[in-house]
């Protein structure tokens, strides 16, 4: 089973959402369905791109997806907005206030990171970033930061996990926190890894007090020798300072891996299947 994007765990609100896409393909596919989504549920979406790209372009992919673009910009449900209105100067919370008050439930938002990048600078940009995390924490906004792994790198790579603690989604994963821990959904393999080690290592160090972090794998299918080195590297200064890690609820071809591998084995880790 390989994890819809778009609705990976029937939740109505998906959050601050990162999108760490390799490919172009990866991108629209994922973008399509989380739109498609929205706008199914009676919200107000939002999206910006570049100047140069065809006005079009998102318009082409739904309507491949199925999705009666006509009637979604005539009504106004869907709206394709230049970068200078997409980023007003008072901040995002003033395009989310006017979207709520023409009698929408909930709003969505969606951008390329390159594209913000091309009219922000990046310190503005980190700015609006860690505000969007409290947006939608507050209000009924959701939130599709889009990143192509081929030019986010480095520090910026670590910057964008870490500005979005609380849902990824890359390849065929879907990340989710939550109070009592975290949740894997869809496969998790090498085009994963290092998105959920350096989550993981975020959520320890926001767990240390608990003194155990527990992962939900009841919605994993598939997990690899990389998949398995990022669960343990992403605790590994976790567990050596006594914490406990818990793997919840996997599946039996998921659960047979770990063992093979001797992750159950592993200091301060604990497989309940």
């Amino acid at each position: 089973m390989r994890v819809d994007p778009a609705d990976p765990v029937g939740s109505g609100r998906d959050g601050h959402v990162l999108l760490l896409h390799h490919s172009e393909a990866d991108r629209r596919a994922s973008v399509a369905r989380w739109v498609r989504r929205g706008l199914a549920h009676g919200e107000k979406v939002l999206y910006t791109q570049r100047a140069e790209k065809p006005d079009g372009w998102l318009l082409e992919i739904l309507d491949e997806y199925g999705v009666d673009v006509h009637a979604a910009t005539a009504d106004g449900q869907l709206s394709i907005l230049p970068l200078a209105e997409f980023y007003p100067p008072g901040g995002q919370t003033e395009l989310v206030h006017r979207a709520l008050l023409e009698g929408y439930r909930a709003v969505r938002l969606s951008a390329e990171s390159d594209a913000a990048l091309s009219f922000l600078s990046a310190d503005r940009y980190r700015q609006l970033e860690e505000a969007m995390e409290e947006i939608c924490r507050s209000l009924p906004v959701s939130a599709m930061c889009q990143y192509d792994t081929r030019t986010t790198v480095g520090h910026r790579f670590l910057d964008a996990v870490t500005s979005h603690p609380q849902s990824v989604i890359t390849g065929q994963m879907y990340l989710r926190r939550h109070p009592d821990g975290v949740e894997l959904h869809g496969e998790l393999d090498l085009a994963s890894n290092e998105a959920l080690l350096l989550t993981l290592r975020h959520a320890t160090d926001h767990s240390a007090a608990a003194g155990s972090l527990r992962v939900s794998l009841r919605g994993l299918s598939f997990i690899d020798v990389a998949g398995c080195r990022a669960l343990l590297l992403g605790t590994e200064p976790f567990r050596e300072a006594g914490g406990q890690l818990r793997l919840e609820s996997a599946q039996a071809q998921v659960g047979r891996v770990l063992r093979v591998l001797g992750v159950d084995r592993q200091r301060g880790v604990t497989l309940e299947e």
